[in-house]
Formats: C-alpha cells, structure tokens, sequence
C-alpha cells in the first residue's frame, strides 16, 4: 500500500513535447499569414486601379460635355494633380474624319512616381459639340 500512495501520477507535457507542438504550429500558421499579407497587398492595388478608373471616367465625361473652344481650352493643361493620382489629356484626330477628335485620359501613380493605372479613350463629334 505504501507504494501506491508515494507514487504520484505526473501528468502534464515534457518540454521535448511542447516544442514539438510550437513548431508545427509554426509550419502551419506561417503560410497563412503570408496570404493575409499578400490579400492586403492586392486589395490595395485593386482601390488604386478603381479609383483611377473613377477619376478617368469623370475627366472624360466631364471633356464630353464641353463645347469645342472649352475642350481646346482644357486640353491646353498638361498635367493636373487628383489626390494621390495625377492625369494627362491627349488629343488626337481620327485619320479621315477631322471633325471628329480623339480625347484620352491617361491616369497615373504619383506615390509610385508615375506609373500609368488606366487609359479611357473616346471619340467627340466637335460638329455637334457632341459625343458621338
């Protein structure tokens, strides 16, 4: 009966075990932290691109319903800056039709030092003062 009572049931987790267990915790959670790292990265690029897309589709809805001489008159501005975005107008004449020009919007970065996010090109009938 002694024996029974100086025997003490040890329970608990040896040192050998736990380290184990924390590396395989380790190999598990790591890879899942890279992807809440990586899904950040891209939700961010994705708000730049649709706030560039927005940007560019309101400059040029904007040049659709101005006449010929305001259209001349803001196609003279070479740059305008939008926030943390910066857009350039270009104007061009359809080959063959030259009542008709050719407007693009292009839409750039300027955290990133310039680099370009979206391109909306339209074409406006300047006989109508129009879009065509």
């Amino acid at each position: 009966m002694k024996n029974k009572l100086n025997k003490s049931k040890k329970s608990g987790v040896t040192l050998t075990e736990l380290i184990i267990a924390m590396a395989i915790f380790a190999m598990v959670t790591a890879p899942i932290i890279g992807m809440f790292t990586y899904s950040t990265r891209l939700s961010a690029s994705a708000y730049k691109m649709t706030m560039a897309s927005i940007i560019a589709q309101m400059k040029m809805e904007e040049l659709i319903g101005l006449t010929d001489a305001e259209l001349t008159a803001e196609l003279t501005i070479e740059r305008k800056e939008e926030g943390i975005f910066f857009y350039e107008i270009a104007e061009g004449s359809p080959t063959g039709f030259p009542k008709l020009r050719e407007i693009t919007v292009k839409v750039y970065d300027s955290k990133t030092g310039g680099n370009l996010l979206q391109i909306f090109t339209n074409i406006i009938n300047t006989a109508d003062g129009g879009f065509n």
